[in-house]
C-alpha cells in the first residue's frame, strides 16, 4: 500500500492550536490506548494519541470479547457494535480420544460468562474494534490518532512531580519517513486446486460508514519533523516491545518457552460438527482450539509438531498450509482443509508481567506493555481494555481537580495482581494443552474451571484501598466490595418500563450512590429513606464535582415495592430533583417488586443481593461500575469520611 502525508488536525479536542501542552499523551493506538482515549474524551481532557503504524489494525489479531468487556463497551454506548457485527458463541465443547482412540465429544457446557452477565462472549476482528473506538472518540471530542509518529525521548521533571497541575513529563516526538512507516502485514490468500493465490483480505471496517481510506497508511504531518510535547501524564500503551517501558527501565518478569503455536483465520471444508462452538480438541497428534469468526471464518490455535524444538518454521504461505496440515492430523478422522485464509501468525509460548505499571504517578503503562501471555484464553485485548478502564477515570478525576492525586497509586495495586493471576492461569493452561501422551482430560477440565472464574472478567474483585473500603463488620449485602455492580432487571418508577440495574451506571465519569430503600410501603422505612435524603442534601455540597453546579454524586433509589404501591412525590427531592430548565429527573427512582409472574423474575434484587427489606443499605459505585463502599441508611457520616480520602473538598 502507498503512504500518504496528511497534516495534523489543529485545535485537538476543541482547544487552542498549541498542542505542545496536553493533559495526557497516549503512546500507542491499540485497544489499550484507544480505551484510554475514550475516557479522556468523556472527561473532555486535552489529549493526544500517537502510533507508529500508518493505519488501524487491518485483519486478524485480537478478536475475543469476554462478557465484562462487552459490559464496558455497553457502558460507553457501544453495545450495539458487537450486537450488529460480532460473532457470539454460547457453548464450549471438549473433544478428546475415547478408550478406543477415536476423537469424541467428552463435554459440553455454557461458554464462559453466560451465567454472570446479560451478554454472551464472542469474537470481532481487531480492525472493527479499533475503527469503532476511533469513531466514538472523535465523535465525543475530536481527538484523532496521529499516525507515523514515534517518541524519541521521555523525561520527568522531578521538581514538579508532586504538582499535579504541572506539565511534568516532556516527550520528544518524530514523524517517520515514508520508508520507515510501520504497516500491518496482510497475508490473506485463497486456495483452489492446490494452488494458493494472495488476496486483499477482509480489511475494511464494517462497523462505521467507511470509504476504505483508513486502510491506506498515512503520516500525520511532515515526514522527519520533530516536536516536544509537555504532558501532565503519559500512558504507555505501545505493546509487548514497549518503548516507554524500556525507557523507564522497568523489567518484564516471567518465563518463555520454545513451544510454537499457530493462529489462523480460515474458511474450512470439514465434517467436524462443532466449529460453531468454542472447542478444545485434544488428540495424540496435538491440540487445536477453535472459535467461530465473522464472514464464515473459523479461528484455529494449532499446536505445531516438534514445536518444543528451537526450529524456524517454513516461510510464507507455506507456513499456513503447514499449520493446516498439522490441524488435519489432530482432528482426524474428521476431514479438514481450507479454501481461504484471512490471516495467520506463529507465536512462542511466554508469560511475563512488568515489575511496575507506573513511574512517579506520572507515567502509566498497560496492556501488552506490562503483561504478555499466550492468546489461548482470549484475554490479551480484554485485560488491556480493562487496564485502561481502571486507569482512565482516575486520571480524568485528578486532571479535573476533583479527586486527590494519591488515588493514582491504586491503578498499579489493583491491576498488577489481576495481570499476575492471568499469567499464573495462562502458564498452567499452556502447559496442560501442550502435554504429550495425554491419558486423561481431567487436568484440562480443572484449568478451564479456573478460566471460567477469571476470563469473563465479571468476577474480578479489587482489594481494599483508598477507593475500595473494608467490608463492614455486619454485612449489609452479599455484593462484594471491589467487584463490578452486576446486571439485574428492575423497573423505572415513573414509566414502569423494565431496565437493567447495571445500565444505570454509564461510563461518563460520575460517581453514584445506589440506595436499596427496602419496603417503603412501611411508613417507618419510608421515613428512614427520606431522612437519608435530607442528610445527603448536605453531603452533595461538600466535595468537588466535574462540572460547576452539578453534584459530585448521583443518588439512585431502588425500593422494594410494586409500581402501583408508591408515588414519586413520596420521596425526598434528592431522589426526585427539579431543574428549572430541564424539569424533574425521572431517572433516579426505581422499583424492585417481590418475585411474581408479573415481574418475570425469580426473586427481587433485594433478595438476590441479600439486602434486608426492613433496613435497606447504601452502595457507593465508582465511575468504572466497581462497588467502592457499602453501609446502612444511617451511615452518612461514615460515607463522608470515606469520600474525604478520595475527593477534594469544596
Amino acid at each position: 500500500m502507498s503512504s500518504t502525508t496528511v497534516p495534523v488536525a489543529n485545535g485537538i479536542n476543541g482547544h487552542d492550536d498549541d498542542n505542545s501542552h496536553v493533559d495526557v499523551l497516549i503512546v500507542g493506538a491499540g485497544p489499550m490506548g484507544l480505551m484510554s482515549a475514550m475516557w479522556m474524551a468523556e472527561f473532555g481532557l486535552k489529549a493526544r494519541i500517537i502510533d507508529e503504524r500508518g493505519t488501524r489494525a487491518l485483519n486478524g489479531r485480537a478478536d475475543g470479547f469476554h462478557v465484562r468487556s462487552l459490559e464496558i463497551w455497553d457502558s460507553f454506548g457501544l453495545g450495539h457494535v458487537f450486537a450488529n457485527h460480532g460473532t457470539p458463541f454460547a457453548q464450549w465443547a471438549l473433544w478428546a480420544s475415547n478408550g478406543e482412540g477415536r476423537l469424541t465429544r467428552q463435554k459440553q457446557e455454557a461458554a464462559i460468562g453466560t451465567d454472570a452477565s446479560k451478554f454472551i462472549c464472542g469474537t470481532m476482528h481487531q480492525g472493527n474494534i479499533e475503527a469503532a473506538l476511533i469513531d466514538a472518540i472523535k465523535t465525543r471530542s475530536g481527538i484523532e490518532v496521529e499516525r507515523g509518529v514515534v517518541p524519541t525521548r521521555i523525561a520527568v521533571d522531578e521538581s514538579k512531580i508532586h504538582d499535579h497541575t504541572a506539565h511534568a513529563v516532556t516527550v520528544d516526538l518524530r514523524r517517520v519517513h515514508k520508508e520507515e512507516l510501520a504497516a500491518w502485514a496482510v497475508n490473506a490468500h485463497s486456495v483452489q486446486d492446490g494452488v494458493a493465490k494472495p488476496e486483499r483480505g477482509h480489511i475494511e471496517a464494517t462497523v462505521i460508514p467507511n470509504d476504505g481510506s483508513d486502510t491506506v497508511p498515512i503520516i500525520s504531518g511532515e515526514p522527519g519533523s520533530t516536536e516536544t510535547v509537555h504532558a501532565k501524564y503519559v500512558i504507555g500503551a505501545d505493546g509487548a516491545h514497549s518503548w516507554v517501558r524500556r525507557q523507564l527501565g522497568l523489567r518484564m518478569e516471567g518465563t518463555s518457552h520454545n513451544a510454537q503455536w499457530g493462529v489462523i483465520d480460515v474458511i474450512l471444508n470439514t465434517d467436524f460438527p462443532d466449529f460453531k462452538k468454542h472447542c478444545t480438541i485434544l488428540s495424540p497428534a496435538g491440540t487445536v482450539l477453535s472459535v467461530p469468526r465473522e464472514n464464515g471464518l473459523t479461528r484455529l490455535y494449532i499446536q505445531l509438531p516438534g514445536s518444543d524444538q528451537d526450529a524456524a518454521p517454513v516461510a510464507g504461505i507455506a507456513t499456513a498450509r503447514h499449520m493446516m496440515e498439522s490441524a488435519a492430523k489432530i482432528v482426524a478422522p474428521y476431514r479438514l482443509s481450507y479454501s481461504y485464509c484471512d490471516w495467520w501468525t506463529i507465536y512462542k509460548v511466554g508469560q511475563r508481567v512488568a515489575n511496575h505499571f507506573q513511574y512517579g504517578q506520572r507515567i502509566f503503562l498497560g496492556g501488552d506493555a506490562v503483561h504478555t501471555h499466550t492468546p489461548k484464553g482470549g484475554q490479551g485485548m480484554n485485560v488491556s481494555m480493562q487496564d485502561a478502564y481502571n486507569l482512565g477515570w482516575k486520571l480524568g478525576g485528578v486532571v479535573k481537580n476533583q479527586l486527590d492525586p494519591s488515588i493514582l497509586s491504586t491503578y498499579e495495586t489493583e491491576r498488577r495482581p489481576i495481570a499476575q493471576l492471568l499469567i499464573d492461569i495462562d502458564t498452567v493452561l499452556a502447559g496442560n494443552l501442550s502435554k504429550k501422551d495425554r491419558v486423561t482430560t481431567l487436568d484440562v477440565n480443572t484449568v478451564y474451571d479456573k478460566l471460567r472464574e477469571f476470563n469473563s472478567g465479571a468476577n474480578i474483585c479489587y482489594e481494599p484501598s483508598a477507593v475500595v473500603a473494608l467490608q463492614p463488620s455486619v454485612p449489609v449485602t452479599n455484593l462484594p466490595l471491589g467487584m463490578r455492580i452486576p446486571p439485574y432487571p428492575v423497573f423505572n418508577l415513573a414509566s414502569e418500563m423494565p431496565v437493567d440495574l447495571q445500565g444505570l451506571f454509564p461510563s461518563n465519569g460520575l460517581w453514584r450512590l445506589l440506595v436499596f430503600g427496602g419496603d417503603v410501603t412501611n411508613k417507618t422505612q419510608l421515613a428512614r429513606v427520606n431522612s437519608l435524603g435530607s442528610a445527603l442534601s448536605s453531603t452533595l455540597g461538600k466535595f468537588r464535582s466535574l462540572k460547576s453546579g452539578a453534584p459530585f454524586l448521583v443518588p439512585l433509589l431502588l425500593v422494594w415495592a410494586r409500581c402501583e404501591q408508591v408515588e414519586l412525590s413520596a420521596f425526598h427531592d434528592v431522589f426526585f430533583p427539579l431543574d428549572d430548565k430541564l424539569g424533574y429527573d425521572y431517572d433516579r427512582i426505581y422499583v424492585d417488586p417481590p418475585a411474581s409472574k408479573i415481574s418475570r423474575r425469580a426473586e427481587s434484587a433485594h433478595v438476590a443481593f441479600d439486602v434486608s427489606v426492613g433496613k435497606g443499605c447504601m452502595i457507593l459505585v465508582r465511575p468504572d461500575q466497581c462497588i467502592s463502599w457499602v453501609g446502612e441508611l444511617d451511615g452518612v457520616a461514615a460515607l463522608e469520611e470515606f469520600l474525604g480520602g478520595i475527593f477534594l473538598s469544596n
